[in-house]
């Protein structure tokens, strides 16, 4: 992540900003601040950004780009709800990088007109990946049968919903916030919330998932 190549001077500002926005915030951090951190002048960070809304913008088109490698990546194979888990913790440890958009972003979305990003067009996709998700599982067996379209509808706004505001939460109840231990503790919260829809099938995925997970750990 992060992998500005080559590491040219709007990659190196793009990486300095992420790392100034996430430690003090994005509206705690102006342009001059970041040209200051890098050694150059603001009017060369302006020749690359000239608002800092481009910046901004810039950030958050990265982020998307990301996220949809996650997603790619999760379509190339199997659908299942072991793979599912680990597309979440793919897309955690992305959010994780780009925490700064996530912990701003109702200030962000106050001003989404002045950043040129649009957020609908994106938050619309990602509502459409997971519904198409969880019909998948439910053809492969891993969600019970008999759920009908309302209770698969409440399944992909619930996970929406921990997708777009697990951070800001964590942000609160983790101190220092600690990654590894805030993305186990919601994809934990996901896998209790699903496990009224799943079938055996599917809990097994869950089991595999989370016995692998303490491996790693």
């Amino acid at each position: 992540m992060l992998n500005f190549k080559p590491m040219n001077t709007k990659g190196r500002i793009l990486a300095r900003a992420i790392a100034l926005f996430n430690d003090q915030g994005v509206y705690q951090v102006g342009v001059r601040d970041i040209a200051r951190e890098l050694g150059i002048s603001p009017g060369n960070l302006s020749y690359h950004f000239p608002k800092k809304e481009d910046l901004i913008n810039e950030i958050m088109k990265l982020l998307s780009e990301e996220n949809d490698q996650c997603y790619k990546h999760f379509f190339s194979g199997e659908v299942s709800l072991y793979r599912y888990l680990k597309l979440l913790r793919s897309i955690y440890n992305v959010q994780y990088t780009y925490r700064c958009i996530y912990l701003n972003i109702v200030e962000i979305s106050k001003n989404m007109r002045a950043i040129g990003f649009d957020y609908q067009a994106v938050a619309l996709r990602r509502a459409a990946s997971l519904e198409r998700i969880f019909a998948m599982l439910a053809e492969q067996g891993g969600l019970r049968p008999d759920l009908d379209a309302a209770e698969i509808a409440t399944q992909v706004r619930f996970m929406s919903l921990i997708n777009r505001f697990w951070l800001s939460e964590a942000a609160m109840q983790f101190h220092p916030l600690n990654p590894e231990e805030a993305i186990s503790h919601y994809l934990r919260l996901v896998a209790y919330h699903l496990k009224a829809a799943v079938t055996e099938k599917g809990q097994a995925g869950i089991t595999r998932f989370f016995q692998e997970y303490a491996e790693y750990d």
